[in-house]
């Protein structure tokens, strides 16, 4: 069965990542501090425009991005253990491996995944003096089918 969004299929597809295992990972992120211990993961598109080619039969190539960001704040000390673990490197590995056997998210219907990769290293994106959030860019590239 499909997923019901392509953040869901997101979801579905990074919960099997063997980096992010044993972590929070839910959409309760999104509505802040979850008040639970380790840090929290949450997906979202990201704000830039998603880059499409139209084919004459109507199916449109969609390119788009998606940021898999720590939903609470990191303490210093838990940043720093997540930079020493080099989750983000081996995040954009796992991707690479899972993309290049042509395992990807499963979409919704009336659309075909083609490629999922991380465009960029893991990076500090909301600074504070005690705490900080970070996130990694990721791309999927996907085909939507014309519907009836």
């Amino acid at each position: 069965m499909s997923s019901t969004t392509i953040i869901d299929a997101l979801y579905a597809y990074l919960d099997a990542c063997p980096q992010l295992s044993g972590r929070q990972f839910n959409t309760a992120a999104l509505t802040g501090a979850t008040g639970q211990a380790g840090v929290a993961w949450a997906i979202s598109a990201d704000q830039t425009d998603e880059q499409m080619t139209a084919y004459q039969d109507g199916a449109v190539r969609v390119c788009g991005q998606f940021l898999l960001s720590s939903g609470d704040g990191c303490e210093p000390e838990a940043a720093q253990k997540l930079s020493d673990a080099g989750i983000f490197d081996r995040l954009a590995e796992w991707l690479s491996r899972e993309n290049a056997k042509r395992h990807w998210p499963e979409l919704p219907e009336g659309m075909i995944p083609r490629s999922i990769r991380a465009v960029s290293a893991g990076y500090l994106y909301e600074p504070d003096a005690n705490s900080g959030k970070y996130q990694i860019q990721i791309e999927l590239e996907y085909y939507r089918k014309v519907v009836d």
